[in-house]
This record gives structure tokens, C-alpha cells and sequence, in this order.
């Protein structure tokens, strides 16, 4: 969508968890010209662990080397260990009755996108 043709202006942009990257992202791509604010809830200032920072995703467990090792996963296979992360009660599910849903909302999705 071609949000530039709306000539949106004095906008706030609201990121939460790992939204907060995405606006992050957009003022790297965009610019400010167009925001009025932006709002950054609930992030870590740093995604991923390493020998000097703990605080990161799967608290303080995810180095370099999962983010290499997830990179060349299947999407489904990533969304739904994500989403059973996420949502503890998930694991208790037999994996027929979770993959419709997950497939659905993955159809909703732009992988490309979310891989970035």
C-alpha cells in the first residue's frame, strides 16, 4: 500500500516488542518529516545476546549463532516455535490442530518482510 498518496502528516508511531524495530526501521528509511512522535514500548535496545549483553530475546538465550541458525528455517517451522514460545499453552496442542491456524495467520503475513 501507498501510504505516501494519503500526504499523511503529524503522525504517531506506536511500536511494541519487536514493533519497536519496525519504526525504528521506518525512521532509517523515512525520515521524521512526516511524525509528530514516536512511541517505543516493551523493547530491548538489543535484540541479540552476546558476551556483554543479556538482556536480549528468549531472556538473555539468543546469540548470533540462533539467529543464523533460524534464518534458514522453513517459515512455518520458525513462526510456530515462535508462537509456541510466546504462548506456552501451544505445546500442549497435538500439531494438526495448530497448523491451520498458524497457517492462516502466516497467509495474512509477507515473509519477505518479516525476515528482514
Amino acid at each position: 500500500m501507498n501510504y505516501e498518496g494519503l500526504s499523511l502528516s503529524n503522525i504517531t508511531l506506536l511500536g511494541w516488542s519487536m514493533g519497536a524495530g519496525v519504526v525504528l526501521n521506518y525512521v532509517r528509511l523515512y525520515g521524521c518529516d512526516a511524525l509528530k512522535q514516536i512511541i517505543l514500548c516493551d523493547m530491548t535496545p538489543k535484540q541479540i545476546n552476546d558476551d556483554e549483553w543479556k538482556l536480549g530475546l528468549y531472556q538473555g538465550r539468543y546469540t548470533k549463532e540462533d539467529m543464523d541458525r533460524d534464518a534458514g528455517k522453513e517459515f512455518y517451522t520458525l513462526y510456530k516455535e515462535f508462537a509456541k514460545g510466546a504462548i506456552p499453552k501451544l505445546k500442549k496442542l497435538p500439531g494438526f490442530i495448530l497448523k491451520k491456524p498458524l497457517m492462516q495467520k502466516l497467509a495474512e503475513c509477507d515473509e519477505a518482510v518479516l525476515r528482514r
